[in-house]
C-alpha cells in the first residue's frame, strides 16, 4: 500500500511539472511575440521610409515596407496619405497606387479636404481616375469629374460620368443640366434628349426648393423650366422667387425670357429692360451685366432654332435701332470736354450726315476723334497723340484709347480700355499695352497690339474692337508719321461683305 501511495505521489509531482513547464514555454512564446509587435509598432521610421519610397518611385521598397507593417492609411504632418502622396508626386507610379490598395489604402479618405479622385483629376492622369472612380460614394464626386471632362471638351466621358453619378442620386440637378448642355454641343446636338435631360433637372430642383429656397436654386429652377419647354412653369418659379428677392435681376431676366417664348413680345420687353438694371444694381453681375443676356440668348437660340427670329428680334429691340456719325474731336479738346461732348450726342443728331449702320446687337453711338493725350501723362510720357473711340452698349459709355508714342518719326501703338459710367467718370482702366482687353467690353486685338510704324512704309495696324456672331468692328490705323495720321473704321459681316464706314486724318501742327 505505501509503495503504491508513494508512486501515487511521484505521478502527480511529474505531471504539476510537465504543466509547469508547459505554462512556461506558452508564456515566453507570447511574450515573444508580444515584444516583435511591440517592436514594430514602435518603430518610428517604417512609416516614413514608405513615403520617401513613394517619393521616389520605388513600388518594390513600397511592397517591402507595407508587408513589414507601414500603415497604408496613416496621415503625416502635412495632412498627407501615403495614397495622396503616390497620386500626386511626378514619380510614383500607377503600380504603387495599386499596391497600396491591395495592402489596404483607403481611396475614400480624403487628404485635405479632396479625395484621390479629386486629386487624380487635378493630375490630369486618365488611368489614375479610371481606377480610383469605382471607389467615389458620393454622387458629387462623380458630377465633377463630369464637369471636369466637360471642361476638357471630352463630352462622351462627361456623359458616361453624368450618368454614373445619377445611378447614385437620380436627383442630382447638375448632373441632368450638365448632360442638357452635353445635348446642346455640336458634336452631340439632338434636341428632343437635350429637353428630356432639362426636365429632369427641372423636376429634380423642385424637390430642391421644397427643403432650401435659395436665390441660386431659383434661377436654376427657372432656367431650366424655360430649357425644357415649360415657358409657364419657368414664370410661375420666376415669379415665386422674386417674391422673395424682388431685386433679382437674373430672375426677372428668367420671367422676360418666358413672356417671349409665350408670344407675349410688348411684356417681354419691359421685363427685360427692367432685367437688365436689376442685373447693373447687382453686386454679383454688376460688372457682366450685358455679357449675361447676350449669353443667355445665345443659348436659347441653340435650344429654340425655330424662334430664332422673335430672340433676335428682342435683343435688338432692348438696345433699340440706331445710327452712328463719324465725329472728329476738335484737337484742342481735353478729355472732360470729349467726354461732355459724347455724352450729348447720345440722342441723333439730324444735322449730321449718317455714314452707315452697325448690328445693333454690337454697340449704339460710335464716335471717334483725335485729341492731344497731355492728361494721360501719367500713362505714357512719350504719348504724343491719341485717338479716342467712345461708344454706347446697354445704357453705358465705353470707351478704347489708342496711344502713340515714339520720337523721330517712330510710333509704337497702345492700346487702353476704359469704362465710363452714366456720371462719365472713369470706373476702372482695365488694360494697356499689349494685355488682354477687357471681357466687359470684348475688345480682342485681331494682331499684336503693339507695333512699330518706320516713317519709310507705313505699315496698317488692324484692331478688332468687337465681335460677334454677326460682326466685327475693326480698326485700320494708317500712315502714322510725326506729321500725320489717319484711322479708319470698318466692320464685317458674317456673310463676308465689308464695308468702310469712315476715317479721319490729321496733319500734326507744331
Amino acid at each position: 500500500m505505501e509503495a503504491k501511495s508513494q508512486g501515487k505521489k511521484e505521478f502527480m509531482k511529474m505531471n504539476k511539472m510537465i504543466l509547469l513547464i508547459s505554462m512556461l514555454v506558452v508564456s515566453l512564446f507570447i511574450m515573444q511575440s508580444r515584444s516583435l509587435n511591440a517592436d514594430t509598432e514602435q518603430d518610428p521610421d517604417i512609416d516614413i521610409r514608405l513615403k520617401f519610397a513613394i517619393v521616389q518611385g520605388d513600388p518594390e521598397s513600397v511592397i517591402k515596407f507595407l508587408e513589414e507593417g507601414a500603415n497604408a492609411n496613416t496621415i503625416y504632418d502635412d495632412g498627407n496619405t501615403p495614397l495622396g502622396e503616390a497620386i500626386s508626386r511626378t514619380r510614383a507610379t500607377i503600380d504603387i497606387v495599386k499596391a497600396l490598395i491591395h495592402y489596404g489604402a483607403d481611396p475614400k479618405i480624403k487628404v485635405n479636404g479632396f479625395s484621390p479622385l479629386s486629386l487624380a483629376q487635378q493630375k490630369n492622369d486618365e488611368e489614375l481616375i479610371r481606377i480610383l472612380y469605382h471607389y467615389a460614394e458620393s454622387d458629387v464626386e462623380l458630377y465633377e469629374l463630369a464637369l471636369y471632362y466637360l471642361n476638357k471638351e471630352e463630352e462622351s466621358s462627361a456623359l458616361e460620368y453624368a450618368d454614373e453619378a445619377l445611378k447614385l442620386n437620380p436627383f442630382n440637378v447638375k448632373a441632368w443640366a450638365l448632360k442638357g448642355s452635353i445635348f446642346l454641343s455640336q458634336n452631340y446636338y439632338n434636341i428632343k434628349y437635350a429637353e428630356m435631360a432639362y426636365r429632369k433637372a427641372f423636376e429634380a430642383s423642385l424637390i430642391n426648393l421644397k427643403a432650401n429656397k435659395s436665390e441660386d436654386d431659383y434661377q436654376s429652377a427657372a432656367w431650366y423650366a424655360l430649357m425644357s419647354s415649360d415657358f409657364n412653369g419657368a414664370l410661375r418659379v420666376a415669379k415665386e422667387g422674386l417674391l422673395l428677392f424682388p431685386e433679382d435681376g437674373n430672375l426677372e431676366l428668367n420671367n422676360a425670357h418666358a413672356m417671349l417664348l409665350l408670344g407675349r413680345k410688348k411684356e417681354a420687353i419691359d421685363l427685360y429692360k427692367k432685367a437688365y438694371a436689376g442685373l447693373q444694381r447687382s453686386e454679383r453681375y454688376a460688372e457682366r451685366a450685358a455679357q449675361v443676356m447676350t449669353d443667355d440668348f445665345a443659348n436659347l437660340i441653340r435650344r429654340y432654332p425655330d424662334k430664332a427670329m422673335e430672340l433676335r428680334w428682342a435683343e435688338e429691340k432692348i438696345q433699340g435701332p440706331f445710327d452712328f456719325n463719324f465725329h472728329e474731336i476738335p484737337f484742342g479738346a481735353g478729355k472732360d470736354s470729349v467726354l461732355g461732348m459724347v455724352k450729348g450726342a447720345i440722342v441723333k443728331d439730324e444735322n449730321k450726315p449718317v455714314l452707315g449702320r452697325l448690328d445693333p446687337v454690337l454697340t449704339k453711338q460710335l464716335r471717334t476723334g483725335l485729341y492731344p493725350a497731355d492728361q494721360d501723362m501719367q500713362l505714357n510720357p512719350d504719348v504724343v497723340e491719341k485717338y479716342s473711340v467712345i461708344y454706347e452698349k446697354w445704357g453705358a459709355l465705353q470707351s478704347m484709347d489708342l496711344f502713340f508714342t515714339g520720337k523721330e518719326g517712330h510710333r509704337t501703338l497702345f492700346l487702353v480700355s476704359k469704362f465710363y459710367r452714366e456720371t462719365g467718370g472713369i470706373d476702372r482702366i482695365f488694360t494697356r499695352h499689349q494685355e488682354a482687353i477687357s471681357k466687359e467690353i470684348q475688345i480682342q486685338p485681331v494682331v499684336h497690339a503693339t507695333q512699330i510704324v518706320s516713317p519709310s512704309g507705313p505699315t496698317p495696324v488692324k484692331i478688332a474692337i468687337w465681335k460677334s456672331n454677326n460682326t466685327t468692328i475693326f480698326l485700320d490705323v494708317l500712315n502714322v508719321s510725326t506729321s500725320s495720321s489717319q484711322l479708319r473704321i470698318m466692320y464685317i459681316s458674317k456673310n463676308g461683305w465689308a464695308k468702310y464706314v469712315a476715317s479721319a486724318d490729321r496733319v500734326r501742327s507744331r
